[in-house]
């Protein structure tokens, strides 16, 4: 083989070897990034169950202001009834 062949072959490897090392970079990167997804899943999980704890605790509470409301309207109803009379 001559020179410029192998210095040819020699350029496209260590260009070869260069491209290698990037994507070696960029795994490491890309396995640094991904560690974070268990706990991003587990924070996740933890404030869905607190809209849900969330969401039942204010329907209880629609559901006695309701109730409250009724007892407001027969108290009120009452008392117009007991001034009329």
């Amino acid at each position: 083989m001559s020179d410029p062949i192998l210095q040819q072959i020699l350029t496209a490897l260590t260009g070869v070897q260069s491209d290698l090392n990037e994507m070696k970079s960029k795994i490491a990167s890309i396995k640094e990034d991904t560690k974070l997804i268990p706990l991003i899943q587990q924070a996740v999980s933890e404030v869905n169950a607190e809209v849900i704890a969330t969401r039942d605790t204010i329907e209880r509470i629609e559901e006695t202001l309701r109730g409250h409301d009724v007892t407001l309207d027969l108290l009120s109803r009452r008392s117009i009834d007991q001034e009329a009379a």
